[in-house]
């Protein structure tokens, strides 16, 4: 289940990227170039520990569904400031892309993750012997 749990934020990342980044939406490119290169590798890389950490805090901590709401937020915005500063940077460059575009994509996302592992945890609950 680990291994699940670090896959699927790796997943969702390059499924929105690949829809994103190729025509007809171009809405932003990842580094100096329009092709991908071995470091954007790197770049999807992160996404395994932070999905990961995301939803391992959240089973930690059990939060009530209001304070789901609350962390939902909160990390999403962290996200964004993240994403800010990648910019910043010059890791993503906006083609037609917006940063306020991208807090409704993380609530969503991120809470695709919650719903996909609670229904991996009870499944897993199920099925153990």
């Amino acid at each position: 289940m680990v291994l699940l749990t670090s896959l699927v934020p790796l997943l969702f990342a390059k499924v929105f990227d690949s829809i994103l980044l190729l025509p007809p939406f171009e809405m932003y490119y990842v580094n100096d170039i329009k092709q991908v290169e071995w470091f954007d590798l790197l770049l999807y890389l992160m996404y395994l520990p932070f999905g990961y950490l995301f939803l391992y805090a959240y089973d930690w901590f059990r939060p009530k569904p209001v304070s789901t709401v609350a962390i939902l937020t909160v990390t999403s915005l962290l996200a964004v400031l993240f994403e800010w500063v990648t910019v910043k940077v010059g890791v993503f460059y906006y083609t037609g892309w917006k940063i306020y575009y991208s807090l409704p994509v993380y609530i969503t996302v991120q809470s695709l993750y919650i719903i996909l592992f609670e229904r991996m945890k009870s499944e897993y609950i199920r099925t153990k012997r």
